[in-house]
Order: C-alpha cells, then structure tokens, then sequence
C-alpha cells in the first residue's frame, strides 16, 4: 500500500460520524512494551482481525534502537548547552494515541505526525496503525477499532523538555489540529464533558478490572440462585398438606377448651387472649403458614405466651402440661420459660 492510499480493510455499517480524539501521556521511563505492542511483536488479547492489514513504520526493536540513539543525541545537547546531566526525573518518553476511520489515509496520518513533530521540536520514532482490534457487541458482531499508536521523544532539539510545552491550551488546540486534519468531527471538549480519557493501556487496564469484577459478581449471583433453587425445594418438601392443616386447626381448638377450663374461678385469660387463638386458628385455614417450621412456631408461640401468663402459678402449669400431653403438643422445650 502506498503512501496516501487509502485504508485497506473496511467493513460494511461502520459507524460514519466516528468523532476524532488523541490522547497523549507521558513517561519518566522507556516504555519499551509499548513498541513491540504496536508492532506486534508482543501479541494482545483485543486483536480479534488479521493482523496482516496493520503497518507499522519500524519493528519494535529497531525503535527501541533508534529511540535511544536519538534521545542521547539531544541529551548530549542539554550538556553541552548547560553543563549539568539530564535531571532523573525528566520525561523521556511521550506516547500518543489518536482514532481513524477506515477512510482515513496514510498521508492524512503522517501530516498528524508532522504537526507533532513540528509543534513539539520532538522526534515520532514509531508510528501504527492498527486495524486488528475490537470488539463484538451485544448482537455478536465484530467492531474494529481503527487507531494509530506513536512513540516519540520526550526533549526537543536543544534537548529541553517536551512536557512543559504541552499545556492545557495545547492540547485544546491539538484535539482541533488532528481533526482537521484527519478530516473527522472534533471530539466533545473535557471542560464541557468533565470525563477523564483513558489512554488503550489505562482502558486495557480499567477493563480488567470491571470484568474481573463483573465476573465475581455473577459468581455469586449465580450461587445465590442456585441456592435460592435449592432452597424452595426443600420448602416443596416442607408444605403442610391438608391432613396436617386440619390437625393442627384441632390443636388450637383443643388448647382453646384447654385454656377455658384452666381461667374458670381465676379470670387470668381475657377476650383478647381467645382472639389471639381465633386469629392463629384463621391463619392455618388460610394456609398463611407456608412450612411445617411457621406451623410448629406459631402453636409454640401460642403455648408460651399462656405458659408466662400462669408464671408463679404452679398448680395450673401442671395442669395445663397434662392437658397438652392428652393432645399431644410437647412443651418441653419451653417449660424452663
């Protein structure tokens, strides 16, 4: 493919209206990943396209190469200029990334690259293109993700550093330079959105950890359901049928006649005591108790709360325990109450 010709791999429905946007960040230290990453010499999760269509200017090793003999060049000038080494923490390496569209040619590319170089007195040591990368959306479809990658020096010419030419205003007036000449719509500018852009790595990164966790989250969602299944089969097993239903219907009438002839001379259980049996009795005839368990309570809550009524009343504790044996309730577990 020669220079200016036009991108060789398009897929039809593209979105047409793609908004440009270039990111560009810094490094105290080489990264040296980042040129074999854009030369694929280092392969990446996110290459779902042949990688046959991407360019790339220089394989990444020659760039590390040419990086550092480019970037002791202008060290060497900072020196001679002012008698001092290049302090530690001067920026060394400035990466860009900034999207395409399938239409966009290698000559629109390269003009973007001029204009760094240019606006920067910098040196752009790799560039890529890459056509690989995507995604698949909801529908299953592949989505490609057309960008360029760039590696440049962090000094100028006189071995000054690039950072400190790179202010906010720049960077406005870069996002409208690079849509210009890319031919693309300008992307929204950040004072106006307040979003943060991520760089490929720092989205790379961010992306894994929202799938990481994502993916616990449904871990233990699933165990939840699982469990929630499990659980409303034993509550299957549980359900009183209507032999046990009407049992149960009897035990309270029982303890109602039980309860009767206890408060005879001693008027201790009151109208609202009865009430209190009715509405238990109620609740079984319309089947609220759902499980043997809710049953079982229920009538054991009834029987203690008459049990603390006859508290320090000993004769009628034994005769009530002797009246629920005869109906076959035990109250065993509660007569330490």
């Amino acid at each position: 493919m020669g220079k200016g010709d036009k991108s060789p791999f398009k897929t039809p429905g593209r979105e047409k209206m793609r908004k440009s946007s270039i990111t560009l960040k810094h490094f105290n230290d080489v990264q040296v990943h980042h040129f074999l990453h854009n030369s694929r010499e280092k392969p990446t999760i996110n290459s779902i396209f042949s990688v046959e269509k991407n360019y790339t200017n220089v394989d990444g090793r020659s760039a590390i190469k040419n990086f550092w003999n480019e970037f002791n060049k202008r060290s060497k000038k900072y020196t001679e200029k002012t008698n001092k080494k290049l302090p530690k923490n001067t920026i060394k390496h400035i990466s860009g990334i900034f999207n395409i569209t399938e239409n966009t040619t290698r000559e629109q590319i390269e003009n973007v690259i001029k204009y760094l170089e240019k606006s920067l007195d910098t040196k752009v040591i790799q560039y890529s293109i890459h056509y690989d990368e995507g995604h698949i959306d909801e529908n299953g479809n592949k989505k490609i993700n057309y960008h360029v990658h760039l590696e440049m020096i962090g000094l100028d010419s006189e071995g000054r550093s690039v950072r400190k030419k790179i202010t906010r205003q720049f960077l406005r007036n870069l996002q409208t330079e690079v849509a210009r000449i890319l031919n693309m719509e300008r992307g929204q500018d950040i004072r106006k959105t307040k979003r943060k852009r991520l760089d490929t790595y720092e989205y790379k990164k961010h992306k894994k950890l929202l799938d990481k966790e994502l993916k616990e989250k449904n871990e233990i969602i699933n165990q939840l359901k699982k469990e929630n299944e499990e659980l409303k089969e034993k509550l299957k097993e549980l359900e009183p049928t209507k032999e046990q239903l009407k049992k149960y219907i009897k035990m309270t009438k029982e303890l109602r006649k039980i309860i009767k002839e206890i408060n005879k001379g001693i008027n201790l259980f009151t109208k609202g005591d009865y009430d209190y049996i009715t509405k238990v009795q109620k609740d079984i005839r319309n089947n609220k108790y759902t499980t043997i368990i809710e049953l079982n309570d229920n009538i054991n809550s009834l029987i203690i709360f008459f049990i603390k009524k006859l508290e320090n009343k000993e004769q009628y504790i034994r005769l009530l325990e002797e009246k629920l044996k005869e109906v076959r309730l035990s109250t065993d577990t509660y007569m330490g109450m």
